[in-house]
């Protein structure tokens, strides 16, 4: 269930119409409904898993795979300071305001791109990873300092 999303959980234009694949999504591509939605006994999540994005590829593989990136694209909503156009000034958004899109192709399209001899591991994420992403937040690195602390704090409790 990890990874298979149904074309319901993306959100935008960018919706596949497929039966369940396996798939990486960025948070931002998962409707805020499911990323909430509950199994069906309504205690873990129906998607429990994230994507750390730590990939080991053979060459092969992404020969095969290349020709088929240009096919899937992701749109990420980003900060952009821009210069106005009246005034001539750069105008520096607010931290929290994402006014500007980057398209991109990610390597672990691969994997939905092509199956065979693919494999995952479930990992703990408080034990393996802390995003840094942006300057403050939960995916600052403020968060992930103390996310790093409270691990090794844990180690000698």
């Amino acid at each position: 269930r990890a990874g298979l999303l149904k074309r319901e959980v993306r959100k935008g234009h960018f919706e596949r119409d497929h039966h369940l694949f396996p798939s990486v999504l960025e948070h931002h591509e998962i409707t805020a409904d499911a990323k909430v939605r509950k199994d069906k006994n309504g205690y873990r999540l129906y998607f429990p898993v994230g994507n750390a994005g730590s990939y080991v590829f053979s060459m092969d593989f992404l020969a095969r795979c290349r020709p088929k990136f240009g096919k899937k694209w992701h749109v990420i909503p980003k900060r952009q300071p821009f210069i106005s156009l009246t005034t001539g000034k750069l105008i520096e958004p607010p931290l929290d305001v994402k006014n500007a899109y980057r398209m991109e192709t990610f390597i672990a399209d691969g994997l939905e791109l092509e199956l065979s001899g693919c494999a995952g591991l479930e990992v703990h994420r408080a034990e393996e990873y802390a995003k840094i992403a942006a300057p403050i937040g939960e995916q600052s690195p403020a968060a992930a300092v103390a996310a790093l602390a409270a691990l090794h704090q844990g180690w000698i409790a």
